[in-house]
């Protein structure tokens, strides 16, 4: 049960009602970003030829600023330090050199990463800070400008995507950042109680480890924090939520007016 719930197992059946008890236990890796929700996932591919994941740590610090609650924003920081103790120039096979040993697959190596980020139906990104990628690091043995790709949806409900390439070699560390724009439904008003709600659901990517997962919440003046799924502290300006991606993480704040 552990192995399913922290998605190390992922199952697939035919039969509609088992697909949908499956959906429900988040069991089948689909990606399932609920209603009036903020949403974040964010997904490496490893396109190196090797197995470089053993050595590179990830974490992730997702800032939501709440202070304008018609208008909320996102900064989200992606982290990633390869540990690879080799120095080791990052060619990726290139023609002049080819496959150093055919049906390796090294991982004290350079890390090659197509990133992914998920975010709600409706997000939009304000800015960000790709890399670069000089020529001969890559198949193509030339230069890669520094961009993001607007992927859509990804034939997937309720997201919007992006992707950046990025390499990281051994011995380094490598940040990444998008500003996003959310959608305005993140947040549920209660006009009776003058409430407002905000949900998150972050998506953990099957077969990762414990990605640790940093939580930033900017509020507005006047408001204060009536109910909280998780305890927050304090820091900096911002209430912090410092966790894991061991499993799905699903938080709500409920805010209220200051009495």
């Amino acid at each position: 049960m552990r192995l399913l719930d922290e998605k190390h197992i992922l199952l697939q059946f035919d039969d509609p009602q088992m697909k949908e008890l499956l959906a429900k236990r988040g069991w089948t890796g689909g990606v399932l970003p609920p209603s009036n929700s903020d949403f974040l996932m964010v997904v490496d591919a490893n396109i190196g030829f090797n197995k470089t994941n053993l050595v590179v740590d990830k974490s992730l610090t997702y800032q939501v600023d709440l202070r304008d609650l018609a208008g909320p924003l996102a900064h989200l920081d992606v982290h990633h330090t390869n540990h690879a103790d080799v120095d080791y120039i990052c060619y990726q096979f290139p023609a002049t050199v080819g496959i150093r040993v055919a049906g390796e697959y090294p991982f004290d190596d350079c890390y090659w990463n197509y990133l992914r980020v998920y975010t709600p139906s409706g997000s939009a990104l304000l800015d960000s800070t790709p890399h670069a990628i000089p020529a001969g690091r890559i198949l193509r043995e030339s230069a890669v400008p520094a961009r993001v790709d607007l992927l859509g949806d990804e034939n997937i409900p309720g997201v919007t995507a992006y992707g950046t390439l990025l390499v990281v070699p051994p011995g380094h560390s490598l940040r990444t950042s998008f500003d996003l724009r959310l959608p305005r439904d993140v947040l549920e008003e209660d006009r009776q109680a003058s409430t407002w709600t905000y949900r998150l659901t972050v998506q953990k990517q099957p077969g990762t480890l414990a990605v640790p997962f940093s939580l930033h919440l900017l509020l507005p003046n006047g408001m204060w924090i009536s109910d909280s799924s998780h305890r927050l502290q304090w820091m900096d300006g911002a209430w912090v939520l410092d966790t894991d991606l061991r499993r799905d993480l699903d938080f709500y704040l409920l805010l209220a007016p200051t009495k």
